[in-house]
């Protein structure tokens, strides 16, 4: 399956506001225009996840490759902007494939609601020690 990468604003149009209302700061307009369309901060967030993250390095669109095209987004950022990186791929990856909706084929299942959250630490250092494993692992 293929995980979303929906325009800025999850399909539902919704004007940058999310279900709760609050404007979240990726669903603004990004002053891009492409074939007609204006396209928001969102757009351009997925384009260079997809570019950088699945294009460049050959990752799948399923959980294993979302969660490497992630950490390869990850690196073009400075390591403050991590934890919010962090929430818009791993937190949305996560909820779209283990969510309570995880039954319903990919194409029919909700696109995830954008939260504005910066994860700890913690959760930075617990996935950044999975691909160095991996790495020590290599021949």
């Amino acid at each position: 399956g293929r995980a979303p990468t929906g325009r800025g604003d999850g399909g539902r149009g919704d004007g940058g506001r999310g279900a709760g209302g609050g404007r979240h700061p990726l669903r603004g307009p990004s002053g891009v225009r492409v074939d007609g369309i204006d396209l928001r901060h969102n757009d351009l967030f997925r384009a260079v996840h997809d570019l950088f993250g699945h294009v460049m390095f050959g990752h799948s669109f399923g959980p294993a490759g979302e969660l490497l095209a992630a950490r390869c987004q990850m690196q073009l950022y400075p390591r403050a902007a991590w934890p919010v990186v962090f929430a818009e791929q791993v937190g949305q990856v996560c909820w779209f494939y283990h969510g309570p909706h995880r039954a319903l084929p990919p194409s029919r299942r909700p696109y995830p609601e954008q939260k504005v959250l910066a994860f700890p630490d913690r959760f930075l250092d617990a996935f950044a020690g999975l691909f160095r494993r991996a790495e020590e692992e290599l021949p």
